[in-house]
């Protein structure tokens, strides 16, 4: 059942009484209950309130040198400490930073997919996720009771640097929504597991990844040798389909092959992405009997083409701010 829906200024008010709880308790019971409703108002925010907010604040002050003693890997290379106090140095530019470090974090909001069962489709649903941040507590009596878990690389489950900040560190929790070039920069490794910074996604990205898009490894092959070809190889790499149980790409069928198609398709091999909405566009021919991996990418790139060669009223385009509102006003659907 749905969580109900709150205002942004009732979720906010209710993160700074929890965050509180956080500090100030020492109940397992009443502290897991505060964290998980943290976690369920940060969760929810990006499918109650997409076009509103696109961020969560998270002003801190962080001591680098206190006891980790019962944060998860404490004491090794692995520790959430080690890898916070890197990232501050890089973020900081200096191998020098103070023993109490003022920063603040602007990460993208937070959505997690769950099958409810194990196997390959909890697996899909992990990948599709984007837990970059979470209130959790200790399992054992000798655990930290509670803290926040921020994803420094916030690139998806295959690679996590997870850094741990303790209550007390954490001046407050806050929606908001703000331009994309605040968004904390993430983690990227390299050589010899040194950091480095990167920009992170958009928000607009960030959506697009909530919603299902992906891309195709499409081999040159699987393109037809159309005079059209070059143009579409250029761009279809880089188009993203939503996946088919999203129900926002679907295809009409002829008497045996795909005659149109309808739904949405996203250009990111820009700087930002550019979103098309396709109504009853038609295959071309060469294409209809295809049934080669990543196809409905082929179709799409050759429809962005073609549109922008000679612009039809059949497909339509938005970019940033826009791009989520539009996929907002269409229900979510994902089954993994």
């Amino acid at each position: 059942m749905a969580a109900e829906r709150k205002s942004i200024q009732e979720a906010n008010a209710m993160l700074e009484e929890k965050l509180k709880i956080l500090q100030g308790s020492r109940e397992s019971e009443v502290l897991e209950a505060a964290a998980g409703k943290i976690n369920m108002l940060l969760y929810e925010a990006i499918l109650q309130h997409p076009s509103e907010v696109n961020a969560v604040r998270i002003p801190v002050s962080v001591s680098l040198h206190r006891n980790e003693t019962g944060l998860p890997d404490a004491g090794t290379r692995y520790s959430g400490r080690y890898k916070l106090e890197r990232f501050l140095r890089s973020a900081l530019g200096t191998e020098e930073i103070p023993e109490c470090v003022p920063f603040e974090f602007v990460k993208h909001l937070p959505y997690e997919f769950t099958t409810g069962t194990h196997g390959s489709g909890e697996r899909n649903a992990m990948e599709y996720s984007c837990p970059n941040i979470a209130a959790e507590t200790g399992v054992f009596l000798d655990d930290v009771p509670a803290y926040l878990m921020i994803d420094l690389s916030d690139i998806g489950w295959l690679w996590h640097e997870k850094g741990y900040l303790f209550p007390d560190e954490i001046k407050s929790i806050s929606l908001e929504h703000v331009p994309d070039e605040q968004f904390t920069p993430m983690v990227v490794m390299g050589k010899d597991r040194e950091y480095s910074l990167k920009k992170t996604p958009g928000s607009a990205m960030h959506y697009l990844y909530f919603r299902g898009f992906k891309g195709s490894a499409i081999k040159e092959k699987d393109i037809p040798s159309k005079r059209w070809k070059k143009d579409v190889s250029a761009i279809v790499l880089r188009t993203l389909i939503p996946e088919m149980s999203t129900q926002l790409f679907t295809t009409r069928w002829g008497l045996r092959n795909p005659a149109a198609f309808s739904g949405f398709a996203a250009d990111v091999h820009g700087e930002e992405p550019v979103l098309y909405e396709f109504d009853n566009v038609s295959i071309p021919w060469s294409l209809r009997p295809s049934c080669a991996f990543g196809i409905n990418a082929i179709m799409a790139a050759y429809a962005i083409i073609q549109q922008r060669n000679k612009p039809g009223s059949n497909i339509k385009s938005y970019t940033g701010a826009e791009i989520i509102r539009r996929l907002a006003q269409f229900e979510m659907r994902r089954e993994f």
